[in-house]
C-alpha cells in the first residue's frame, strides 16, 4: 500500500492520521502541499482539510 498524505505547514490535523497509521503498520508519505506543487496538482489536491473547534 502507498500512502501519501498532503498537508500544509499550518496543519493541526496532520498528527492524528500518522499516529494511527502507525499504530496499524502501515508506512505513509508526508507531502507538503507548498514543497509538491505539482504533486499536489496531479492528485487533484486543492485545499487540506480544516479543523474547527
Amino acid at each position: 500500500m502507498n500512502v501519501k498524505r498532503f498537508a500544509t505547514g499550518l496543519c493541526s490535523h496532520r498528527p492524528y492520521p500518522e499516529k494511527q497509521l502507525q499504530h496499524a503498520g502501515i508506512p505513509d508519505e508526508l507531502l507538503f502541499v507548498a514543497d509538491e506543487p505539482e504533486t499536489a496538482t496531479r492528485h487533484a489536491i486543492r485545499q487540506s482539510p480544516e479543523r474547527h473547534p
